[in-house]
C-alpha cells in the first residue's frame, strides 16, 4: 500500500514537472518571431513574462538582457539601468557583456557619475585582450534578442559600438 502511494506521488510529480517542460521555450520562440517581423512590444510583453513564469528558464540571460534593451530603447533609462546590472550580477561572464557594458556606460555618461563611467571604462577595456597583428581592428558581432545587430570594433586605442550600423559608443583609451 505504501509503495503504491509513493509511486502515485512520484508518477504525479514526474507528470507535473514534465508537463510545464518546455513552455518555456514557446514563449522564447514567440518572442523570436515577433522580433523578427519588428513588434518589439510583443516581444517585451513574452519575455517578460517568461521571467515572471519561469524564473529558471534557460532563456532568462536573453529575457533580461531584451527587456533592457526595450527599456532603453523606449526610453526608460532608470529600468533599462537596472536590467543590464541583473544581467550582470547573474551573467557575469556571458559573451555579451561587452555589450551590456556599453549600455551601463552609455548610461552612467548620461547620469554625469564621472566614477561610474571611470570603474566601467577600465571594465571594458581590460576585459578583452585584444592582439591586432595585421589588421586595424578585431570585431565582435551580436544580434540580441530584440533583433538588432550589435557590432564591438577594438582598435588599439579606442573600442566603438555600433547598433544597426550607428554609432552607438566610443570608449577611447
Amino acid at each position: 500500500m505504501i509503495i503504491r502511494k509513493c509511486w502515485i506521488i512520484i508518477s504525479v510529480l514526474f507528470f507535473v514537472t514534465f508537463s510545464h517542460a518546455g513552455q518555456d521555450r514557446n514563449v522564447h520562440l514567440e518572442a523570436q518571431k515577433a522580433a523578427k517581423s519588428g513588434q518589439k512590444d510583443f516581444v517585451f510583453m513574452r519575455y517578460r513574462a517568461l521571467l515572471r513564469d519561469y524564473p529558471k528558464s534557460q532563456y532568462r540571460k536573453e529575457a533580461i538582457f531584451a527587456l533592457g534593451e526595450y527599456y532603453f530603447f523606449f526610453p526608460d533609462y532608470t529600468k533599462a539601468g537596472q536590467k543590464f546590472q541583473d544581467f550582470m550580477t547573474e551573467f557575469p561572464d556571458a559573451e555579451e557583456k561587452i555589450i551590456v557594458l556599453a549600455y551601463l556606460f552609455k548610461l552612467a555618461k548620461k547620469d554625469e557619475d564621472a566614477s561610474r563611467v571611470a570603474e566601467l571604462k577600465s571594465e571594458i577595456v581590460h576585459l578583452r585582450q585584444v592582439s591586432l597583428l595585421f589588421q586595424d581592428y578585431e570585431e565582435y558581432n551580436y544580434q540580441s534578442p530584440l533583433n538588432h545587430h550589435y557590432q564591438a570594433l577594438f582598435h588599439i586605442d579606442r573600442i566603438e559600438f555600433y547598433v544597426e550600423g550607428k554609432l552607438f559608443e566610443e570608449v577611447v583609451f
